[in-house]
């Protein structure tokens, strides 16, 4: 099932073939489903809704003295009596409010369904049923379960209290009232750490020079067969490994020019988070606002200055021929995640030496948008403070990021980009790289260079 959702999507087979590998690598805390039919020999331990539709030889249901959940919720909404909060004198047990009237209806109905619960428990049971339970006393069943229960039978000797449906024989019960013998001790309120004694004992092992760290606690050793992730950061366009940079210089420390104050990371994370939000042919006021609003969370020192800079900065972007085009375009998609698996299936190294070591490539695009049936444009925003004699050498800066971006949408969609264009958004000028087969060839290259360049770097750290 989880196939066909993804053949429908943008993500081809190579792709939910990694993206499968990474789930059983890191496999989710959820409970296992059963590898056993219902008629073996093994001991189950599963919830009531679970059951449901089972059945088996013997059944035990525990804790039937269990009281019920009393948790309510602080608000709520009725069909009939509207919105519901507590009053301030909710601790008033003669105040007649809605929310009393709501939680007297839930609790009603809570306990019909829990009758229904308890008819499906029961219900399991083939042969045997077992029904445990602790009591104080038998005449003192507190919860919901014992109660019904004690209606129809005697706690004490089992006797069937009321008559049975016609065809229906007397059930057999038999009561074991004695606690069974054990070894283990109850447990008595439980108590902190005395934080003073711990103190102590870390200062005497100190000085007896007993301290240091325990075996438990040694590096884990390098697995090197694991699977190796690599990301492309938006900011640098610098290849990096996991969260972790690598020989990555950050273009604004080459040409950042930034007003003083607003730094220039947050800056791009400002207008990058906009430009994901807005409507490119909505209102121009929503839009400024959008800028105002976000500044305040991404921008730590001169918010407001920011917003107003990246507001200006968008604005031109929008009145620009680009961003005429992407209002008219009949599919957007913004900040698109991509798996690749390195080296494709079309081009690279396929020795059995480099399919071992489990590459691929993980990122995120700014924008790629349709403006015909093979018309797709991929256009990443650089926010640099640079001048329009700087741009074609920064640009060389991005274009391993841009080819990879390429690559990833060729192996999703099947065709490839009509254009790789990086947009300088504060000078507001373009620059296109040209996507054919020497540019695959030199992606390859640079890739292929910058993953063996970070993998000899980190084995040579070890």
């Amino acid at each position: 099932e989880q196939a066909r959702t993804a053949d429908h999507g943008a993500l081809d087979l190579d792709g939910f073939i990694t993206e499968l590998a990474q789930f059983t690598s890191r496999q989710p805390k959820e409970a296992l489903a059963a590898t056993s039919p219902e008629t073996a020999n093994v001991i189950r331990l599963m919830t009531i809704h679970q059951a449901k539709g089972l059945e088996f030889p013997l059944v035990v249901v525990a804790d039937l003295d269990r009281k019920e959940n009393a948790s309510s919720e602080p608000a709520a909404l009725h069909a009939e009596l509207g919105p519901l909060v507590p009053p301030p004198d909710e601790d008033d047990k003669k105040s007649a409010t809605g929310m009393r009237l709501y939680r007297t209806l839930e609790k009603g109905e809570e306990r019909e369904e829990r009758k229904r619960l308890l008819y499906v428990a029961t219900t399991r049971a083939a042969d045997y049923l077992i029904l445990s339970s602790s009591l104080e006393g038998l005449d003192k069943p507190k919860s919901d379960w014992m109660q019904l229960i004690a209606e129809r039978f005697d706690l004490g000797s089992g006797q069937l209290k009321v008559e049975t449906p016609a065809g229906y024989g007397t059930p057999a019960v038999r009561v074991t009232p004695e606690e069974p013998v054990t070894d283990h001790k109850p447990a008595g309120s439980p108590r902190g750490p005395d934080l003073l004694k711990l103190l102590e004992d870390a200062h005497q092992q100190a000085i007896s020079d007993r301290g240091g760290l325990p075996p438990e606690v040694a590096p884990i050793p390098v697995d090197r067969a694991a699977r190796v992730q690599f990301s492309f950061s938006r900011l640098t366009g610098q290849l990096i490994r996991g969260e972790r940079p690598l020989h990555a210089q950050p273009l604004e420390q080459i040409s950042v020019r930034i007003a003083s104050g607003i730094d220039p990371r947050d800056f791009g994370s400002l207008v990058h988070a906009v430009l994901q939000r807005i409507d490119f042919s909505g209102d121009k006021e929503t839009i400024r606002q959008w800028c105002e609003q976000l500044a305040s969370e991404y921008v730590v020192l001169h918010a407001a200055e920011a917003g107003r800079q990246a507001w200006q900065m968008i604005e031109r972007f929008l009145g620009s021929e680009r961003g005429r085009q992407i209002a008219k375009a009949t599919a957007i998609h913004r900040e698109v995640e991509f798996l690749l698996a390195w080296p494709p299936d079309s081009i690279g190294d396929h020795s059995e030496q480099n399919r071992t070591h489990g590459h691929y490539l993980q990122g995120y695009m700014d924008c790629l948008y349709q403006d015909s049936p093979e018309g797709w444009h991929l256009l990443d925003y650089k926010t640099n403070d640079i001048s329009a004699a700087e741009i074609p050498q920064a640009a060389k800066r991005y274009e391993m990021q841009l080819y990879v971006y390429a690559l990833a949408i060729e192996r999703s969609l099947g065709i490839p980009p009509l254009e790789l264009v990086l947009h300088f958004l504060r000078p507001g000028i373009e620059y296109c790289l040209p996507w054919n087969d020497e540019a695959r060839h030199r992606a390859t290259q640079l890739i292929n260079e910058a993953i063996t360049a970070l993998v000899s770097s980190s084995n040579s750290d070890l």
